[in-house]
């Protein structure tokens, strides 16, 4: 049985046209289109060249799980609304392969977690206070005092699954998905730096806490999402215990250097705080810009490295004893795929901490 939507789910996270397609396999677009649109049953040649021009394994075609796009999941995302049609198609295509590979992992293994849940928050509850909430999911997952420094650990300890991907556009920091069935899913941009990638993970985490039930981003949604990821990693009461003296750039980059947030959170926060007034807040992102440091602050911060997924695989590798080739067949990922193209960054021998096996 072949399901005809999986070619052009793969073929939108390939990013190939299907005039790229019918160049590299030989068959034209007009049969491509009917087999796309479930018209026409492929042969099985046909079925392995479009395989193997896609970088998939060929029994991805004949899988019969629903297919999970925008509509019939949760999807936040920062900035994707400013990215091309072309790169939205290939992220939301990327992540239904990934809803496939994680249903098939989850057969074996099943993650563990040691903490509370991500907590269900309504925003309208808390005023429409991002901030307020964000105070309160601290407690519920039973944070101490001070900085969250490794969002990925609270997330992965609370149910989450946090995935560093490829998505070929600077214009995606980060993605949360939530689909029925499947733990919570945030995934993070693997080129950018650590102090960015860690505010869009609050970021999400804000959705996921505040806008579950709310499937649409707008200015105010995002505005929300934003006061959480601030209070919850950077709380007030910290900032304010902290800070002693007047707020320049320089006190700034020190606070930086000690929790490994950018500097333009670092003076949001302090102006959230009250500790310095709204045009001061100005004169400093005046004086980032002019410094270059509005694009890329110095102080280089490390990518936290999220461990769920990578134990979920290496899993299949020490405890089940699976080669390479044989894990490949249950992600339905073709070997000879090329490095610099993968979605997924977890897919190696550096694996995270062994999981439960079912």
């Amino acid at each position: 049985m072949i399901n005809s939507e999986w070619f052009v789910v793969a073929r939108q996270a390939s990013g190939m046209s299907q005039s790229a397609v019918a160049k590299t396999t030989g068959i034209s677009s007009a049969r491509l289109s009917r087999i796309e649109n479930g018209l026409l049953i492929p042969a099985v040649h046909e079925i392995d060249a479009i395989a193997a021009a896609l970088g998939v394994r060929r029994e991805l075609f004949s899988d019969s799980s629903t297919i999970r796009g925008p509509g019939t999941s949760v999807v936040h995302h920062r900035a994707l609304r400013r990215a091309r049609r072309r790169d939205v198609e290939r992220v939301h295509a990327r992540m239904a392969l990934f809803d496939l590979q994680l249903r098939r992992l989850l057969r074996h293994v099943e993650p563990e977690h040691d903490g509370e849940l991500i907590p269900d928050l309504s925003i309208a509850t808390f005023d429409d206070d991002g901030a307020e909430i964000a105070r309160e999911a601290r407690s519920i997952l039973r944070l101490p005092p001070g900085p969250v420094k490794t969002p990925s650990r609270v997330i992965e300890r609370s149910g989450g699954i946090v995935v560093e991907a490829r998505f070929l556009t600077d214009a995606v920091s980060a993605i949360y998905r939530l689909t029925p069935e499947l733990p919570p899913m945030f995934f993070i941009n693997y080129v950018h730096p650590g102090d960015r990638t860690r505010f869009s993970l609050a970021h999400e985490l804000g959705h996921a806490v505040m806008h579950r039930h709310i499937g649409a981003d707008d200015d105010r949604v995002e505005q929300q999402a934003d006061a959480f990821a601030g209070e919850f990693l950077v709380p007030r009461d910290w900032l304010v215990d902290r800070v002693r003296s007047a707020v320049t750039v320089s006190l700034l980059c020190d606070l930086k250097q000690e929790t490994g947030f950018s500097i333009a959170m670092l003076a949001r926060q302090t102006a959230n705080a009250g500790l310095i007034s709204p045009r001061r807040f100005q004169n400093i992102m005046i004086e980032l810009s002019k410094r270059g440091w509005r694009t890329r602050e110095p102080i280089d911060v490390p990518r936290e490295t999220p461990e769920l997924f990578r134990g979920m695989v290496g899993s299949l590798r020490h405890d089940l004893g699976y080669q390479q080739a044989e894990i490949e067949h249950v992600l339905l990922r073709d070997d000879r795929a090329r490095q610099d193209d993968e979605f997924l960054v977890a897919i190696s021998d550096d694996d995270g901490p062994r999981l439960r096996l079912v």
